[in-house]
């Protein structure tokens, strides 16, 4: 086998999601300019115009990712994209790469992040959530103690140094399909497994590796990263000026990419709310706000 290449980031988008890539590589190439490592893209629908605009900011390789047909898991994660399973190919590409670094779409880097490669050096790295396991499932899991810490999976170290991991990527895909009817952060949920099933110490990533925007002193985080349905292009931009986030928005639509299409802070709080104040918010209430159009329609 050749020579292995020391490092890569890895991520995935949809093409509704090709703005927020558009944020996050401008992000890698201000704060660590210097890194040496290949920049991949698992995708599914971003346009020929945004790949090439995503190219002239950083070379990048897009592998068009196919998620294995599965109706069962279809019907239990349909909130969820299929795209959020395409960190599972990464532990096959150990085979070419020393080191892979995981990176979701919804971060802001604010600083060089360059020194998280020194992580990882029993073979995998997560960041702790302030939540247990069970979080993940809908129902406790047989041989597997969910009273465990959750780490989070948005941004994952692994290098070659992890034991078996040729045979990881299926095993992903397996326990996935098989706990189809449990899974309520499905791919969080079967990363966690992974650390009980094959037993690598998790070499644990501090917090201002992905730091939520809720956290103690976020604007000092390396990463930010709102692992909630809320994030910077709908809420936390608005509610926390994270204007790294919004600068790299505006220069990204400069450049012709599309934009993001979605509710965001500003309609809400500027249309619906002026309509009827006592509105919830469909992102941060949602239970409220069914409560509330129930109630609406009962009293019309």
């Amino acid at each position: 086998m050749a020579d292995k290449k020391q490092r890569a980031i890895v991520l995935g988008a949809t093409g509704n999601m090709a703005f927020a890539l558009g944020s996050v590589f401008p992000g890698i190439k201000k704060h660590s300019p210097k890194l040496n490592a290949d920049l991949i893209v698992f995708q599914e629908g971003i346009s020929d115009k945004d790949k090439e605009i995503l190219n002239s900011i950083l070379p990048c390789a897009f592998i068009d990712y196919s998620f294995p047909e599965n109706e069962q898991l279809k019907l239990a994660i349909n909130r969820y994209s299929n795209l959020s399973f395409c960190r599972y190919e990464m532990f096959k590409m150990l085979d070419e790469y020393k080191k892979i670094l995981w990176l979701d779409a919804d971060i802001l880097i604010q600083k060089d992040f360059s020194d998280i490669f020194n992580y990882a050096r029993t073979g995998i790295s997560l960041a702790p959530e302030d939540t247990k396991l069970r979080m993940c499932f809908s129902k406790p899991i047989e041989n597997y103690d969910l009273t465990r810490k959750n780490y989070n999976s948005g941004v994952l170290l692994i290098s070659d140094k992890l034991s078996n991991y040729q045979n990881i990527t299926e095993w992903l895909y397996n326990k996935t399909f098989e706990l189809a009817d449990s899974l309520k952060f499905p791919d969080q949920g079967i990363i966690n497994l992974l650390l009980q099933e094959f037993k690598p110490e998790n070499d644990e990533l501090p917090e201002r590796y992905n730091c939520h925007p809720t956290k103690n002193n976020p604007k000092n985080a390396v990463i930010v990263h709102p692992y909630s349905p809320q994030k910077f292009w709908s809420w936390y931009n608005k509610a926390y000026q994270f204007k790294e986030w919004d600068d790299n928005y505006k220069q990204w639509l400069t450049m012709g990419g599309s934009p993001y299409t979605g509710i965001t802070y500003d309609f809400w709080e500027k249309v619906v709310k002026n309509i009827d104040y006592d509105c919830p918010h469909p992102i941060r209430q949602p239970g409220k706000l069914l409560k509330f159009v129930l109630k609406r329609l009962k009293n019309a």
